[in-house]
């Protein structure tokens, strides 16, 4: 305890060290919200869905660890976890959808484990974070299949203004201990971004004390972050991103009792070099590629699973008018998972085209239309589509939207083929989503009321369903369920 009462009192020193440079010295107005995630410039205001940005301001004022604890703290998504700090896998549910379903990008980066086909938040730390963007509903019209629920995009900060260096140091209970080094700026048409820590937990046991299992089931993350960019020709700009995680954690085994933690680690890393340059003045070209690697090994079970995506998507965005606006674009993607344990590899060859179209008249009508042709090497292909609109009330702050659109998910890789616990004989679920709502600004925008209601229908769903119960052995597999639907406010 007296190691955390002496990190307590060096953080607040080291945090009013000359060092860090005064904000004051690089205030500026605050610009309109954009989100990323909707593969325009639209801002957050006169978007058609419902969508949520956790901005700068807010990830400060929580001051949480984890993503994954801001991410429970937001409407219509359910954060499902069990034990300690990275002792377990975290799931995120968004809309009654598999956590399959919800599509989760860094940097536009697509992260979700293809064995699996969800994203384990569990390792994810809120380091070099600068804003995070819900999109509530089937976004599989911009971002192809495992967009049913809707998405999550985590971005990054972007160095901007004179040079800063921090460092901190946390400490918490079960002997949790965080430091980080951060340093950010702009030196003329470079700037950068970085961030280094180190997390390590004693842990606590998340099997039964009564059982025999009274061992702590401790934890270690090393996290890395970077974001440097160059601005050419004006208004060209190039990029490099990049996320190292490593971490080892203990769990419990699955017998009666479990006095010797069993251990899993974990390394990942996801890299973007996104180049933008307008071609003409209604013409900006995005040309993205990028890389997610994830490589987790349990020794007891003598497994190492490997998940792989290669992606490169051409990207369009259209000036058409004064109201009107679009976004055109190509894909492509390579998707690899193996199963040392199982002895299994496969890989899965994707393209898609999309177009969508944006009318605003004046910011008070808004209508958005699009669909995406979906080209698959192992499934057949698959058009969806989606049409949203809303009308803003400028002076009583109200909007009023609708939508429906559609969306579909192929089987994962565990789904066809982690014997004997698989369905090689599994289709690809679609869905239909139709939506409305409301939302209402009160006193200056200080309060936001936001009311939504939606009804999704699936067809071949995937559902996992079991034969026989715990304890080991069990039996059962995945299946398509003939349709099942999903609606709430």
């Amino acid at each position: 305890m007296n190691k955390q009462i002496l990190i307590l009192c060096f953080s607040i020193f080291i945090s009013n060290t000359s060092f860090i440079h005064s904000a004051s010295a690089d205030e500026e107005t605050l610009k309109p919200i954009e989100v990323t995630a909707t593969r325009t410039t639209a801002k957050e205001k006169n978007l058609t869905g419902a969508v949520t940005v956790i901005t700068q301001e807010e990830i400060q004022k929580k001051q949480h660890m984890q993503v994954l604890d801001i991410l429970r703290e937001q409407l219509g998504i359910n954060v499902v976890t069990l034990g300690p700090l990275g002792g377990s896998p975290v799931s995120v549910f968004m809309r009654g959808a598999n956590s399959q379903a919800t599509l989760v990008m860094i940097d536009g980066v697509q992260v979700n484990a293809n064995t699996t086909g969800g994203f384990d938040f569990s390792n994810l730390q809120m380091d070099n974070i600068e804003r995070i963007e819900i999109l509530r509903g089937p976004q599989s019209t911009l971002w192809g299949a495992d967009a049913v629920g809707g998405v999550i995009n985590i971005v990054t900060k972007r160095g901007k203004g004179n040079p800063t260096h921090s460092v901190a140091f946390e400490a918490g209970s079960f002997e949790t201990f965080k430091e980080t080094l951060t340093s950010s700026g702009a030196l003329g048409k470079f700037d950068y971004s970085l961030s280094a820590s180190r997390t390590d937990s004693d842990g606590f046991s998340s099997a039964s004390e009564a059982r025999g299992a009274t061992e702590d089931d401790g934890y270690g993350n090393t996290t890395l972050s970077t974001r440097l960019g160059y601005n050419f020709l004006a208004d060209g700009r190039i990029e490099f991103i990049g996320r190292y995680i490593k971490s080892r954690s203990d769990f419990d085994a699955l017998g009666p009792a479990d006095s010797t933690p069993e251990t899993k680690t974990v390394e990942s890393f996801f890299l973007a070099v996104p180049i933008q340059k307008s071609i003409t003045d209604w013409w900006d070209a995005r040309l993205n590629t990028n890389y997610s690697h994830e490589d987790s090994e349990f020794p007891i079970f003598r497994s190492r699973v490997l998940n792989r995506t290669y992606t490169v998507d051409f990207q369009n965005n259209l000036d058409l008018g004064d109201y009107l606006s679009a976004v055109l674009g190509s894909e492509y993607q390579v998707t690899n998972g193996s199963n040392r344990g199982v002895d299994f590899s496969f890989d899965n060859r994707s393209q898609g085209y999309y177009l969508q179209t944006d009318f605003n008249y004046e910011d008070t009508f808004l209508l958005t239309a699009g669909f995406r042709e979906n080209i698959n090497s192992e499934f057949d292909n698959k058009l969806t589509y989606k049409i949203e609109g809303a009308i803003r009330l400028k002076e009583s702050g109200t909007k009023f939207r609708a939508g429906y659109g559609t969306g579909f998910r192929v089987p994962t890789i565990n789904d066809l083929f982690f014997v004997p616990l698989n369905n090689p004989n599994l289709v690809p679920e679609v869905s239909k989503n139709w939506e409305v709502g409301i939302e209402q600004k009160l006193f200056g925008d200080r309060l936001t009321l936001d009311v939504s209601y939606f009804h999704t229908s699936y067809t071949n769903l995937i559902q996992f369903v079991t034969f026989t119960s715990f304890p080991l052995p069990f039996t059962g597999q995945p299946q398509n369920i003939g349709s099942a639907t999903s609606q709430g406010v």
